[in-house]
């Protein structure tokens, strides 16, 4: 949404008296005209950029891009103002290295052992004593203690207990990045896994004994099925581009009892083009019915979104209902690989579907198998569009599992920071209700999954009603009288209420003009 100062609707061309902060975290401003005072507060991390546009006859503008896609026009009085605005914002939101970011000079008042409490909320560890680990076939190794072996990789992993190290080391060698094939799912019913990797540094005829073993001996962990798939997200094209460098893809003759399949997911710089595509859409001015879906449809997001949904109702579909184990990759396995391996988690396990699994699955995506390092700077810095269209791919597929299934997920819409969630410190979270059949447990049967349809590369073929809606039946018991009512954790950043007003380093008086939105 286009939105001037206040992030909301105004008539065309109203004047709005407002004072704006800096802090060492927030931009604020605050409208005092109103019968209701309202403040708005932008994290300076959820700044994308901040463009300075030519003096005009009201002022000069200051024009700010944020990262969830809001954008703020201001119209400052003196030039000589507005320039100190930008270059303080520059310097908060863009900081040149991540030492300088708020984190590292945040001097909190609380004990440690209350800080400390945020680093123990997801524990990967207890969710693989969940899923039933270590068990007969598989177990908890520390081979990459002090990342020794994969330095994106977290130091605890799981691996067939037939595995041995120098398997895992030799496959290493052999794997982009060093990222070795490790479980992500396990499926107790039959034993079948969903295991994540990179793609091999095959070419056109190299192999790996340790890869080869590694690989048969995931099979093998899972005594109820003579074969495993190994799944490529990419589209064969570019697999056979990156075989030509030195990369690629297994060859089916080299591994014993595995079945190949493409999937055809696009790559990240795809992805933030349709991106930056659907943005300008969004952005237009009172565009009609038609230019919007055609603008829609031209973006190919939909055709994104569908894709890794297809790809995750396939895993679930061999793990469930063929009990085959799956090993995915794409190029370096952290982006479209994340995606399908959580989205087919979400459609297993009933337990991804509760608040705390849900953090869980946030956490593989984006946290528990790091980044490039680059990437975490360039999302800090400028770049941010190079990881945040995989994440924004990964959030609609979970809204259109949400939307579709609303009795069968127990988080609402809630969940996610609404626009005032970032600006009123005062006002508690409202409760949530919870949905009818959900309870604080939420047992869920196990979806049926329907027949996976292949993704159509007719964009103009698109439309929300034809994005994947698995018929999963999934059912839950009935509400107790005490668990009408779920309130949702605060996952957000929320500082609003640590910023004192004694922090406040600056106060301008501005007139801010809106434009028609």
């Amino acid at each position: 949404m286009r939105t001037t100062v206040l992030l909301g609707p105004l008539p065309a061309y109203t004047v709005v008296a407002l004072s704006m902060y800096l802090t060492a975290t927030h931009l604020i401003y605050v409208d005092a005209s109103a019968e209701v005072r309202k403040e708005t507060w932008i994290l300076h991390h959820h700044i994308a950029t901040v463009e300075k546009l030519p003096l005009t006859a009201s002022g000069c503008p200051l024009l700010i891009h944020c990262k969830n896609f809001r954008v703020a026009h201001f119209v400052i009085g003196h030039e000589r103002d507005c320039h100190e605005i930008y270059t303080s914002l520059l310097k908060l939101s863009q900081p040149v290295k991540p030492e300088e970011l708020y984190a590292f000079s945040y001097n909190p008042k609380m004990p440690k052992d209350n800080r400390e409490m945020g680093w123990k909320l997801i524990d990967v560890k207890v969710d693989y004593q969940r899923m039933g680990f270590p068990n007969n076939y598989w177990e908890i190794t520390d081979a990459n203690k002090d990342y020794e072996v994969c330095s994106t990789y977290s130091p605890d992993l799981v691996v067939p207990k037939a595995a041995t190290r120098a398997m895992v080391l030799g496959s290493a060698r052999f794997r982009s990045r060093g990222r070795i094939p490790v479980l992500s799912y396990f499926y107790k019913e039959n034993n079948a896994a969903i295991c994540r990797c990179s793609q091999p540094l095959s070419g056109f005829s190299a192999r790996c004994l340790e890869d080869e073993q590694l690989l048969q001996a995931l099979r093998e962990a899972n005594p109820g099925s003579p074969f495993m798939y190994v799944v490529d997200t990419r589209p064969k094209l570019n697999a056979m581009a990156n075989r030509a460098a030195g990369k690629g893809y297994e060859n089916v003759d080299n591994y014993d009892n595995i079945r190949f399949k493409f999937i055809g997911i696009e790559n990240i710089h795809v992805m933030r083009s349709s991106l930056q595509k659907l943005l300008e859409v969004y952005e237009t001015k009172s565009p009609s019915v038609s230019d919007f879906l055609t603008g829609l449809e031209n973006s190919g997001w939909l055709r994104h979104i569908k894709a890794v949904m297809d790809a995750g109702i396939f895993l679930a579909k061999a793990v469930k209902d063929e009990g085959a184990s799956v090993l995915v990759h794409c190029s370096d396995g952290w982006d479209r690989t994340a995606q399908v391996c959580s989205v087919a988690s979400l459609l297993l396990d009933p337990f991804y579907r509760t608040f705390k699994g849900f953090m869980l699955e946030l956490n593989s995506v984006n946290c528990t198998d790091l980044p490039d390092i680059h990437i975490i700077e360039n999302m800090l810095v400028y770049e941010f569009f190079k990881g945040a269209s995989i994440y924004y791919v990964f959030e609609s597929n979970i809204e259109v599992c949400y939307n579709r299934f609303l009795s069968s997920l127990k988080i609402s819409d809630s969940f996610y920071p609404s626009d005032n969630d970032y600006h009123s410190p005062s006002s508690p979270d409202p409760p949530v209700k919870a949905p009818p059949g959900a309870s604080d447990t939420l047992q869920l049967d196990t979806p049926q999954l329907p027949e996976i349809q292949p993704c159509t590369s007719d964009v103009s073929q698109l439309s929300t009603a034809q994005l994947p809606t698995p018929e999963l039946t999934l059912s839950s018991p009935p509400v107790s009288e005490g668990e009408a009512e779920i309130k949702p954790p605060s996952l957000h950043a929320r500082r609003c209420s640590e910023v004192p007003q004694t922090e406040f380093r600056r106060s301008l008086r501005l007139r801010a003009q809106s434009k028609p939105t």
